[in-house]
């Protein structure tokens, strides 16, 4: 399996809705406010702390495994 590090507000969006998380409920797993986490899905931020990095890499871990 190949890891893919790269961020892009599309993939956030993507892995939020394979989940079925509003954004609050998602920000919450990630452990960021909903208004970070509306920046991020926008592109008008990118995370900074690899802590967020980590949290989105396994929640969309998560989702693929739900999705199969």
């Amino acid at each position: 399996m190949i890891l893919d590090l790269r961020f892009s507000p599309q993939r956030v969006k993507a892995i939020r809705a394979k989940l079925g998380l509003t954004q609050v409920e998602f920000a919450a797993r990630l452990g960021c406010s909903q208004p970070i986490l509306s920046q991020w899905e926008t592109g008008t931020h990118t995370p900074r702390d690899t802590r967020y990095l980590m949290a989105l890499l396994e929640l969309e871990r998560e989702a693929e495994e739900a999705a199969v």
